[in-house]
């Protein structure tokens, strides 16, 4: 059996993949299109300044779930919308590979924890965050740009046999040189995540700043903080248990964080590509409402970034060119044209 295997290896999953394959261990991916060619070419190949001597992954490659081998882990780290076709094919693939496999999924946002998930299987479901800037620069090559390279997971429904399969899985990665810990409520690992991301996203789409930019604005950090509070309260009114240490956790985190670090959200609005902002900031100004919790701060940003890239507005384009403009040159590192 496969030590791993890993669907979707972009930014995340493509990390993950080489991390593991570079320590040691069995590891396929389900990748179609130039990417998945130039990865069973050329391997996996990290550009990132903590591994600076590290040579190309070589991972085995497959061009469906249908046709990739049984793994001890199955990691789902494909975007939201791509996971309703990746989960109505998971009963097949768990059937075949019998009892030893575990489910992980990393999706941003929690919408997905009461999706289709829920209903597989959950004895042997693992949901979890990452914690890292990183993207596919380039068909085969993902580039880290910063962050903790941080793996944590644990189960989506808890108990003490799931629980301690998650701690297994993170010590056999830690092993292989990963940074993996796993926890036993993979819910409010994703809620604690959402605390972060949620904010950072929208602020950095919002005003096309990197966190090295926007974290020396004392009125920018205050807002961020009240984000970060808000999304905390919407998980404690829908009985998640996220301690109010996270919020303080965080503001820390940024303030010692890469200064070039954006949100992967930011780089999909301004280039005009489907995002995350519904999973993120929408979908907690949702649950805000149905629980009735007060989140200006949120919705104020939330609607603001809508606005901006003409989210959903009838009659608006896309995204305004001299805006998008702007924004490509920034993340290009070159004066605007």
């Amino acid at each position: 059996m496969t030590d791993c295997c890993v669907v979707g290896p972009g930014g995340v999953g493509g990390y993950l993949a080489a991390v593991l394959a570079q320590g040691g261990l069995d590891v396929a991916v389900v990748a179609r299109g130039a990417h998945g060619e130039a990865i069973a070419r050329d391997g996996v190949r990290l550009i990132d300044p903590q591994r600076a001597d590290a040579t190309p992954s070589r991972v085995s490659v497959h061009g469906s779930l249908d046709e990739a081998p049984a793994a001890a882990a199955l990691v789902l780290a494909v975007k939201h919308r791509d996971l309703p076709d990746l989960v109505a094919s998971l009963p097949a693939y768990l059937a075949r590979s019998g009892d030893g496999t575990v489910v992980l999924a990393v999706q941003n946002g929690v919408s997905h924890l009461s999706g289709p998930l829920a209903g597989v299987a959950p004895d042997r479901v693992l949901v979890g965050s990452v914690y890292i800037f990183s993207h596919v620069e380039s068909p085969g090559v993902v580039q880290v740009l910063g962050g903790p390279r941080l793996y944590r997971f644990g189960p989506l429904q808890r108990g003490d046999q799931l629980a301690a399969r998650a701690q297994t899985l993170a010590q056999e990665w830690v092993g292989a040189g990963l940074l993996a810990a796993a926890d036993d409520d993979g819910p409010r690992v994703c809620w604690e995540k959402l605390c972060l991301l949620a904010p950072l996203s929208g602020i950095t789409a919002l005003t096309g700043r990197t966190v090295g930019e926007f974290r020396e604005l004392p009125d920018m950090m205050l807002t961020f903080r009240t984000m970060c509070e808000e999304v905390r309260s919407v998980a404690v009114a829908e009985g998640v248990d996220v301690s109010a240490d996270v919020v303080e956790f965080i503001a820390q985190g940024i303030a010692g964080t890469d200064p070039e670090g954006r949100s992967s959200m930011f780089r999909d609005l301004a280039a005009g590509r489907d995002s995350e902002l519904e999973v993120l900031l929408g979908d907690v100004v949702r649950r805000a409402d149905q629980a009735g919790v007060p989140v200006p701060a949120m919705r104020a940003v939330y609607a603001a970034t809508r606005l901006r890239y003409g989210v959903d507005l009838p009659g608006a384009r896309p995204a305004d060119p001299q805006s998008t403009a702007v924004l490509t040159a920034s993340l290009q590192g070159r004066p605007p044209t």
